[in-house]
């Protein structure tokens, strides 16, 4: 890693690469009745994979781009400092290439800041994570940074930790066809 690279903690979930799952992954319940029918709904700190890897808004996007390869993951939280990890964006291998490869804009020049989603939406440790699938199929992303009171960047849930991590049901399926009909009609 460069100079640059910011590994606020291991990446143990998703990716295909050998020994990305070094964690148990833990299934528990969640959907709308839940806690009716006696079932535990997931806090985010539950679900999340904690310390992601991520950038600052200086950093090049070639740097980014690298890190996301080298990683194997399509997005990286952005934040103010490595000392502090205050959130302030982030972002995905698709920006890199509609804000700055498509709009013939010099690569060598072009930083993080200029390809990043600024203030993304985010949930807290301490949500339910049906608050975090509900904001993922409402602004139709898959994944959503989770933050401290603070706002300091303390892990990030995708869609794929939300299909993996708790129990299929409704809720499930209806986060990943809300979430995939947004990739649909862009195609």
């Amino acid at each position: 890693m460069g100079p640059h690279a910011h590994e606020v903690g291991r990446r143990v979930s998703g990716g295909k690469a050998k020994g990305r799952r070094a964690q148990r992954v833990k299934r528990v319940g969640v959907g709308p009745h839940a806690h009716k029918r006696g079932g535990h709904v997931p806090k985010c700190s539950e679900v999340m994979t904690a310390k992601p890897f991520c950038c600052e808004p200086g950093d090049s996007v070639t740097h980014a781009a690298d890190m996301m390869r080298q990683h194997d993951v399509g997005s990286l939280p952005v934040v103010d400092s490595r000392d502090s990890g205050r959130l302030v964006g982030i972002v995905t291998d698709r920006d890199l290439v509609t804000k700055v490869v498509a709009r013939n804009r010099p690569v060598d020049g072009a930083t993080v800041k200029d390809a990043m989603t600024s203030s993304p939406a985010t949930c807290r440790e301490d949500d339910d994570v049906e608050r975090a699938v509900s904001l993922m199929a409402e602004r139709q992303v898959r994944r959503m940074p989770v933050v401290d009171g603070g706002g300091r960047l303390t892990g990030i849930i995708a869609q794929a930790d939300v299909a993996t991590r708790i129990h299929r049901d409704e809720k499930t399926g209806e986060l990943v066809e809300a979430i995939s009909a947004s990739s649909d009609a862009r195609r």
